[in-house]
């Protein structure tokens, strides 16, 4: 099953691991980057994952850089159905008032792992991981609106408020407020990781929690909170409550619990269970797993809630994994891709 740390080995080795999720719930993934384009659906969530690591192993040590970039957006029904009336031209004179709800945060760093595997008996080992983080951008978004779709749409920057508010960079929106431009952020953190396996031979299972007590410190935060507020004669106007204020800030990071099961029924053919639990977002993956001297391993899974199949060969010197729950990737509201690598010296 894929490990969500590398495999270690008796002699020293490389590794390189990929892993990346995307998940929409109200529209597909390609829909939501291109301004909500597509077929609505019930949802209030969006996430996207990514995560890139290559380091160095042996029998129990670890030590690896990575980067990472989250994105976790949250928003209400009428939100997601205002974008979707707007992208549509839909006709506004019915007077219809939406009332939207959205907050999102993306960040992105980048680190330094180290890892220590030790056995505590001979069915159960601990593995302890340390990482050192360093803040590269992060992006936050709070916005709470009411109008109907002709005086939501006049304002021109509607649309691209998911992340416009930035940390770094030049921001359209508060340029037009006369906001200064957002200083360069840096950012400074850490966190841990757990790993419990255990192996019996014919049961096999492993946990996994990453993010424990993880905190990013940042300067010069530069966070905008949008208010729509009720004027005069049925017009609306943008207040700013934050109006671009600058500081330092906090951020604790979302903990993401992995945990992988495996029951050997017969010398060919296992059972295979996943969950993979972040920032409020729960997958749980059924499969079986066909192998061949232990040494090929090919298992299919499905995922009901997000109504995904995936897809998993393993090797004896890595595994790939892909998943999804629509063959065409325009229309997935689910795609995930995971990959692992292992070369010895």
């Amino acid at each position: 099953m894929l490990a969500p740390f590398p495999l270690v080995a008796a002699t020293w080795g490389n590794y390189l691991e990929l892993d990346s999720l995307f998940y929409s719930e109200a529209v597909p993934i390609h829909g939501l980057l291109n301004d909500w384009d597509g077929e609505n659906r019930v949802g209030e969530h969006a996430v996207s994952l990514i995560h890139v690591e290559s380091g160095v192993s042996t029998e129990n040590w670890q030590l690896g850089l990575f980067y990472r970039n989250e994105y976790h957006l949250r928003f209400t029904p009428e939100t997601a159905r205002f974008y979707q009336d707007k992208q549509l031209g839909v006709p506004s004179v019915s007077g219809k008032i939406y009332q939207l709800g959205l907050h999102g945060i993306q960040y992105e760093v980048t680190g330094l792992r180290a890892g220590f595997q030790f056995p505590l008996n001979e069915f159960f080992d601990l593995t302890i991981r340390g990482d050192y983080l360093e803040g590269q951008s992060l992006r936050l978004l709070d916005l709470q609106a009411s109008g109907n779709l002709a005086t939501l749409s006049s304002w021109r920057d509607i649309h691209d408020l998911q992340f416009q508010q930035s940390y770094s960079g030049q921001d359209a929106l508060l340029d037009k407020l006369g906001v200064p431009e957002g200083r360069q952020s840096d950012g400074i953190g850490y966190a841990l990781g757990l790993g419990l396996s255990y192996d019996q031979g014919l049961l096999s299972f492993q946990a996994d929690v990453d993010n424990w007590l993880g905190r990013i410190y940042w300067d010069q935060a530069l966070k905008t909170t949008l208010e729509m507020q009720d004027g005069t004669h049925g017009t609306w106007f943008p207040v700013f409550p934050d109006y671009g204020r600058l500081g330092r800030l906090t951020q604790q990071l979302p903990i993401e619990v992995k945990i992988a099961g495996q029951w050997q029924t017969t010398l060919d053919w296992a059972l295979t269970v996943r969950t993979r639990i972040t920032k409020g977002h729960q997958f749980n993956w059924l499969g079986v797993e066909w192998n061949r001297d232990s040494a090929i391993r090919l298992r299919g899974e499905l995922e009901p809630i997000a109504k995904a199949v995936g897809i998993n060969f393993e090797m004896p010197w890595g595994e790939i994994g892909v998943s999804s729950d629509n063959i065409n990737w325009r229309d997935a509201h689910y795609l995930a891709l995971q990959a692992q690598f292992q070369f010895y010296w």
